[in-house]
């Protein structure tokens, strides 16, 4: 069994989008929520010094995004979660007991989706609250 959760960020345009440095409180933000993968795999390829803006164009009605993409969190629902759900656990307690999944919560699948240049931060913090982190 999987429990799983999502939330729809907009994608940005590829024939607008544009690559920024990644700096100040914004980098401070991502590093803090990359810190927090611990299957460093996930970080293959990803560039952790750019993030990307919406411009806005002819193909994207200058929005500066076009489609919808999920961001997404799971958790298997092993011997570990079936045991501490018996305890009524907060989320807090959940995640704990599901960290040896090395499955990424929304917050860290969103910051790769960022990075990568599918979503920006604006609509990361739109969808899910990235301070809590």
């Amino acid at each position: 069994n999987l429990a799983m959760a999502q939330r729809l960020v907009r994608k940005l345009c590829t024939t607008c989008k544009k690559q920024i440095e990644l700096a100040g409180e914004e980098k401070t933000i991502i590093d803090k929520i990359l810190a927090t993968i611990e299957d460093k795999t996930y970080l293959t390829g990803v560039d952790a010094t750019h993030i990307w803006t919406a411009v806005g164009c002819d193909k994207c009605n200058m929005t500066g995004y076009k489609g919808r993409i999920g961001i997404h969190e799971a958790i298997v629902m092993d011997e570990n979660i079936e045991k501490i759900l018996t305890e009524n656990p907060s989320e807090r307690e959940i995640k704990k007991a599901a960290k040896s999944q090395n499955l990424l919560d929304l917050v860290q699948d969103g910051v790769l989706k960022v990075l990568r240049g599918v979503t920006t931060m604006d609509e990361l913090r739109r969808t899910v609250d990235i301070e809590k982190e």
